[in-house]
């Protein structure tokens, strides 16, 4: 799942998870699994090692680290530096999640439409971060953050608490920030 993530495969990934015929973890779940079984297919009895077995468990970190996109930032330690970096997936519209980290808790949840996305990101006390906003195929995007406006069409507006800069990128926005408690929201045409 990350490898397919890593190589910019991320919709093919995502077919993969929420597939729901045979050989896959929706068939499992289909089938009335709470946990991943150690065999893709439904045995019972002497047939069927265990119903509880994580070999089959990367999908699990793959939800939070791509979908939800909470990482430790390249070169970092101990959560003090982390990366978010959301991967807006097919018709996937809504995705949250959160890890606990020596540092406290990570979250990261989004939701899109047309027009845009909305990002809300709490970064913990003693870690800082660098968060990465898809723009799509949008023009004339502006993202403000708690309402502030922090980038236009004239680029990026310094001034707002915890915002330490904004770079475009070809596919995106990078925007790397302190501690705290943001909502970013993307809108353009």
């Amino acid at each position: 799942m990350e490898l397919l993530t890593n190589n910019d495969n991320s919709d093919l990934a995502y077919d993969i998870a929420t597939q729901t015929t045979y050989p896959s973890w929706g068939y499992m779940i289909e089938n009335g699994a709470t946990t991943l079984w150690e065999l893709w297919q439904l045995r019972q009895g002497p047939s069927m090692n265990s119903h509880n077995h994580p070999m089959f468990g990367s999908v699990g970190s793959w939800l939070y680290k791509a979908l939800s996109g909470i990482n430790l930032a390249p070169g970092s330690v101990g959560f003090e530096k982390i990366r978010i970096a959301p991967q807006t997936v097919r018709d996937l519209s809504y995705a949250a999640g959160s890890t606990r980290t020596v540092r406290g808790e990570v979250s990261s949840s989004w939701s899109r439409d047309a027009q845009g996305l909305r990002l809300e990101v709490v970064i913990p006390v003693g870690s800082e971060a660098e968060v990465v906003i898809p723009k799509f195929n949008l023009e004339n995007i502006v993202i403000k953050e708690g309402g502030q406006v922090v980038w236009d069409g004239q680029g990026y507006k310094a001034g707002v608490q915890g915002i330490r800069s904004i770079e475009k990128a070809q596919t995106g926005f990078l925007i790397k920030i302190g501690s705290g408690r943001y909502t970013f929201n993307l809108r353009g045409d």
